[in-house]
């Protein structure tokens, strides 16, 4: 029977095993040291080890042919050409774990702060931890050594992509970041340091004889500067949670700086105790504006006052199609269990977590629900998106240190706090820091009322 190459090259392959296998047995006695060689056996010996240079000789000729004859013939996989462009070769993709929104910035982040503990630079712990990252070792590659113009452009395109997935996963928990978001519309973008003309009041026409005197009528405009603002703030972890780094520890770190961020952005939008403050902080949108007063806590109370706000708004010949209400969830949750004698729902579209209210959509944050050191409380706010002008440059920068003295307070200008050092009780101080700015277009932009206790009987 005619056999092919690779099998003629397999059966040698079996008989110098047969052949091995029998040369060991019959050296074993001598190997254990339990006997020796009888004059048969050595010279069975003998013989197996001519076979077994035969048998290699014949593999080896056997295995040079059939590289010789049949590799030539196998069909290159479709992939990429190499550098001469004449052989393809196979491609193998890998697909990389996808990791939730803001990890990978905030892994940059503890391999900065790691790299502090430990004595090291942030690269080497990059390359220990995260090997399989490659845009983390880009980004502190970017951050902290000089290159050359041609591979400036391949890396700096990566510490601004991870800085931007960071405020994609902050952005939506802030009632700033839902604008534009879903059915809600979005606030007015504009640069830094531009003055915005706005229309605070409109004008009239009328209809007019022949020959007849025109009316003139009169439009009235503002001006607002959206200088530069930084917003910053700094939180507190052990060390311990980036010495001993888990998925679950750099979530906490994330979680720690995205908290930090969204409770002064939230507090700070819908605050109307918040004056500007100059070259340093904006106004909230509902400052220097009187609130409303609402009526009663049923379904029909609620009612009118909704009909009082939007009525706010027709009176400023506002277009509604960018209304939209901001609100506490625990205000928003008890719209929603709100039922008529049917046991229906009264308000069906709203829910703890934002929806729709009377048609208008709904940004839930429990920082409307109050003001921390002021009466005014559960503020629920209509907001013309299309009269807000937001400045915001889409990045945030992180930086930490194990070494410094914080005073733990949320107000250092004015209350002192506890003195902790870091290195001293080896915690690590992450700050973060924000450029963002806002300002209302004109006054009947924003519409609210204090103290709403709807659906509270």
């Amino acid at each position: 029977m005619k056999t092919s190459i690779s099998e003629r090259i397999s059966n040698l392959k079996a008989e110098r095993k047969t052949i091995t296998d029998r040369m060991e047995a019959l050296m074993q006695p001598v190997i254990d040291q339990t006997g020796d060689l009888t004059n048969e056996q050595k010279k069975e010996y003998d013989d197996l080890a001519v076979e077994l240079k035969e048998t290699d000789a014949d593999l080896t000729r056997f295995e040079a042919l059939e590289r010789a004859t049949i590799m030539p013939k196998a069909v290159p996989v479709a992939g990429s050409l190499s550098d001469e462009g004449a052989t393809r070769i196979p491609r193998i993709t890998v697909k990389q774990v996808e990791l939730p929104p803001g990890i990978e910035f905030t892994r940059t982040v503890i391999c900065k702060a790691a790299a502090r503990v430990l004595g090291v630079s942030p690269l080497e712990v990059a390359k220990t931890r995260y090997p399989d990252y490659p845009r983390i070792e880009a980004h502190l590659k970017a951050a902290v050594t000089g290159m050359a113009p041609a591979d400036t452009a391949a890396l700096v395109a990566t510490p601004q992509t991870l800085t931007s997935e960071f405020l994609d996963y902050l952005r939506p928990m802030t009632i700033v970041g839902q604008f534009g978001t879903g059915n809600i519309p979005s606030l007015v973008r504009v640069p830094f340091n531009s003055r915005i003309q706005s229309q605070t009041s409109g004008g009239s026409a009328n209809w007019v004889g022949a020959a007849k005197g025109k009316p003139v009528t009169k439009f009235s405009y503002d001006a607002a500067t959206l200088y530069w603002a930084k917003i910053a703030a700094i939180a507190v972890i052990a060390d311990e949670l980036v010495r001993f780094s888990s998925p679950s520890a750099e979530a906490r770190v994330r979680d720690s700086l995205t908290k930090a961020c969204i409770e002064r952005l939230d507090t700070d939008f819908i605050d109307p105790n918040k004056a500007v403050a100059a070259n340093v902080s904006p106004a909230s949108i509902t400052n220097l504006i009187t609130p409303l007063s609402h009526t009663g806590t049923d379904a029909d109370a609620v009612r009118v006052d909704v009909q009082t706000a939007l009525n706010a708004f027709i009176a400023a010949n506002t277009n509604p199609t960018s209304l939209v209400w901001i609100m506490p969830n625990s205000v928003a949750l008890a719209l929603s269990l709100m039922r008529n004698t049917l046991g229906q729902r009264e308000f069906p579209d709203i829910t703890m977590r934002g929806g729709t209210f009377e048609g208008f959509p709904v940004i839930a944050s429990q920082y409307a629900a109050s003001v921390q050191g002021s009466p005014t409380s559960n503020i629920v706010a209509l907001v013309n998106a299309g009269e807000i002008f937001l400045a915001d440059d889409g990045g945030v920068s992180v930086e930490m240190s194990n070494q410094a003295t914080i005073e733990m307070s949320d107000d250092p200008e004015n209350d002192t706090g506890a003195q902790v050092n870091m290195f001293q009780t080896n915690q690590i101080a992450l700050r973060a820091e924000r450029y963002i700015n806002w300002a209302r277009g004109r006054s009947s932009s924003v519409v609210w009322f204090d103290g709403v206790a709807w659906a509270t009987d």
